[in-house]
């Protein structure tokens, strides 16, 4: 194991970590977009699914994500393409929200799913994105 730096991410155990946290992470966020309840707004399964989104951000916009371990570009992209229909049609039925309310909501869904695969886009443009 080498250490090239003080920082607290300048270590092989340190990146070690980061992989792992980063592997757990994208595993759940899979585990969740495969989940009907992820499309019901009001499920826990929804609610999770865009705070992992969120804390995916987070972590990466401070170094600790592996995108080596993120879904292709073409999988995140199906992967939209399925929840948002689903996401409306029972939105819809059930929200009792403003059409308002839905349009805002649905353009905070969209792009935190373009954020997503734009991350996995860097991955798999960028042989050296980790």
């Amino acid at each position: 194991m080498g250490t090239w730096g003080a920082g607290n991410l300048d270590s092989d155990a340190a990146l070690d970590v980061v992989d792992e946290d980063s592997r757990v992470l994208f595993d759940r966020i899979a585990e969740l977009l495969a989940s009907e309840e992820a499309t019901q707004f009001d499920e826990d399964d929804h609610a999770e699914l865009f705070v992992r989104f969120e804390a995916l951000f987070a972590l990466d916009a401070h170094r600790m994500i592996n995108w080596w371990t993120c879904p292709t570009p073409a999988d995140a992209e199906a992967a939209k393409a399925q929840f948002l229909p689903r996401w409306a049609a029972y939105f819809d039925e059930g929200s009792g929200a403003s059409e308002a309310f839905t349009v805002e909501r649905r353009a905070v869904i969209e792009a935190t799913f373009d954020r997503f695969i734009a991350g996995c886009t860097k991955r798999h443009t960028t042989p050296d994105a980790a």
